[in-house]
C-alpha cells in the first residue's frame, strides 16, 4: 500500500483526536455550569482491513477510529438546593422551553428555529417591551431567552390550554400585576346549615352568620398597618324560620345600607335548597373620605347552592368571596406544579403563568446551540408537552438547580488517554514524514 495512504489515515486520526480532546476539555470546563449536558464522543471504525500496516497502527491505538461528538447524553445531573425562589429543576428526562431574545422586545414568532430547550432552570426577571411598546417584566433564563409557558386567565381562574409549542407564550408580569388595584367583591359562595327541627317563634328558629367582602377602596396605609375594616366590609345575616322548610334571610352592614329586600329560601323534604339558589345583594356604603375609590353602590351575587336544612354533624360554615385589596408585589416563586406564583403584601397569591415542559422522542439528536441550550433537528422526532400534575415520571423541584452531568474523574481519564493517542499519532506522522524525506533524497 502506498505510504501516502497511511499518512492520510494518520492525519485524519490526528484531527479526530483533536476533536475528542476539545470535547473532553469542554466538558471539564463546564463542570460547574447549571444544566450543562456533557458531549459524548462516539467512535466509528473506518479502518481498511486490507492493510497490514494500518492493522498494526490500529492495534497500537494510533488511528482507525473516527470520533463523532454529539449531544448524546441526557442523563440528569445532581440536584442542588439553592433556596432561590426563581430557581427550579426537573427530575426526569424533560426540558424547559425558551424563545430567543430579540432586542429586548417580546414577539410571537413561533418558528421552530427560535425555540431552545434547556435544563438550566435558574431564571430571573428582566424589563422588556411587548408588541405594543409597553414595558413589562419577563421571565428569562441565564442566556436572556424568554421562558415560555401557559398563560393564566385571571377572570376564569384557570390556565389557558396549550397543545403545541406555538401555544406557549413568554411568562410576563404586566405592570398592573406589580401593583394590584383594589377590586370589589362580585361573587360569594355560601355554605351554612339551618336547623330543620326548629319551630317558628322558638329561639332555635333564628340563626346568625356574618362574612366579609372587599369594597374596592384604595388603602391609605401600608398593608402591615391595615385592619380588616380598612379594606373589607362586614355583612351580617339573620336567618329566621317563617314556615315549614321556609326561611327569611335579613342582611345588614354597619357601614352602609342593604337596599335589597329580605331573601326567602325554601327547601324540599330532604333539606336541599329549592329556590332561590342565587341572590343579588345590593349595598349602599356610607361615604368615607379616608377610603378613596370606594364603590358607594355595590352589587354582590350570592351562590346559595351549598345552603341546607337538615340534621348533620358537619356544621361547616364558609363564605368564599372574590375581590381583593390594593397591594404591592412582594415576591414570586415556583410551586411543585411549575406555576409561577405572585405573593402580595396583602397575603394574596395569584399565578402569573406555568412553565412549559417538553420531552422529545430522540433527545440524542438535539443540536447543541450553547453550552446549556439545544435546538431541534430532523432526527429529534416528535415532542410532547408535559403536565407535571399528571405525569408519573417528571417532577418539579422548586428552589433547586440541576448541576452538570459531567463526571470529572471519567473525563480526565478519557482526556489523558486521548492526549497519549494524539502524541503517538503525532510521533508516527513525524516518522512517516522522515521516511518520505529519506525516499525523496534517495530518489535524487
Amino acid at each position: 500500500m502506498p505510504a501516502y495512504s497511511s499518512f492520510a489515515l494518520l492525519s485524519d486520526s490526528l484531527r479526530n483526536q483533536t476533536t475528542a480532546i476539545e470535547a473532553y476539555s469542554r466538558n471539564i470546563a463546564n463542570i460547574g455550569t447549571v444544566g450543562y449536558k456533557r458531549v459524548d464522543v462516539r467512535f466509528q471504525e473506518v479502518l481498511s482491513k486490507s492493510s497490514s500496516f494500518n492493522k498494526i497502527i490500529s492495534s497500537r491505538g494510533l488511528a482507525g477510529a473516527e470520533p463523532t461528538p454529539r449531544f448524546s447524553n441526557t442523563q440528569e445531573g445532581t440536584l442542588q438546593q439553592t433556596d432561590s425562589p426563581l430557581d427550579v429543576a426537573l427530575n426526569g428526562e424533560a426540558f424547559f422551553v425558551t424563545q430567543t431574545e430579540r432586542d429586548n422586545v417580546i414577539d410571537n414568532d413561533t418558528t421552530q428555529e427560535n425555540y431552545q430547550l434547556t435544563d438550566a432552570g435558574s431564571f430571573a426577571r428582566k424589563q422588556v417591551l411587548n408588541a405594543n411598546g409597553d414595558e413589562v417584566t419577563a421571565l428569562v433564563d441565564l442566556g436572556g431567552n424568554y421562558v415560555l409557558g401557559y398563560q393564566y386567565d385571571l377572570e376564569n381562574r384557570k390556565f389557558k390550554d396549550a397543545q403545541t409549542l406555538g401555544d406557549l407564550k413568554p411568562i410576563i408580569l404586566q405592570n398592573d400585576s406589580i401593583q394590584r388595584a383594589a377590586l370589589a367583591t362580585k361573587n360569594v359562595d355560601v355554605r351554612f346549615i339551618l336547623n330543620p327541627t326548629a319551630q317558628v317563634g322558638d329561639p332555635e328558629a333564628v340563626q346568625r352568620f356574618s362574612f366579609n367582602i372587599f369594597d374596592g377602596a384604595i388603602s391609605t396605609r401600608r398593608a402591615d398597618e391595615l385592619a380588616a375594616s380598612d379594606y373589607k366590609q362586614t355583612i351580617n345575616v339573620v336567618a329566621s324560620k317563617i314556615d315549614e322548610h321556609k326561611w327569611s334571610l335579613n342582611y345588614s352592614t354597619p357601614n352602609g345600607t342593604v337596599t335589597s329586600a329580605d331573601q326567602i329560601i325554601t327547601f324540599d323534604n330532604t333539606g336541599k335548597i329549592l329556590d332561590p339558589k342565587t341572590f343579588n345583594l345590593q349595598v349602599q356604603w356610607n361615604p368615607d373620605s379616608t377610603k378613596p375609590a370606594l364603590e358607594l353602590n355595590q352589587s354582590v351575587l350570592l351562590g346559595m347552592f351549598d345552603v341546607n336544612e337538615f340534621v348533620s354533624s358537619d356544621d361547616t360554615v364558609y363564605f368564599n368571596a372574590d375581590g381583593f385589596q390594593d397591594s404591592s408585589l412582594k415576591t414570586v416563586y415556583f410551586n411543585k406544579l411549575g406555576e409561577l406564583i405572585a405573593n402580595y403584601d396583602s397575603g394574596q397569591e395569584i399565578p402569573f403563568g406555568k412553565l412549559g415542559i417538553v420531552n422529545v422522542q430522540n433527545s440524542s439528536a438535539l443540536i447543541a446551540v450553547t453550552n446549556t441550550h439545544f435546538g431541534f433537528s430532523n432526527l429529534t422526532g416528535k415532542y410532547r408537552l408535559i403536565d407535571p400534575a399528571k405525569s408519573t415520571t417528571i417532577n418539579i423541584k422548586p428552589a433547586n438547580i440541576e448541576n452538570s452531568n459531567v463526571d470529572l474523574t471519567t473525563q480526565f481519564t478519557d482526556l489523558l488517554s486521548q492526549q497519549r493517542s494524539y502524541q503517538s499519532v503525532s510521533s508516527a506522522l513525524n516518522t512517516i514524514n522522515e521516511l518520505y524525506q529519506l525516499a525523496i533524497n534517495l530518489y535524487r
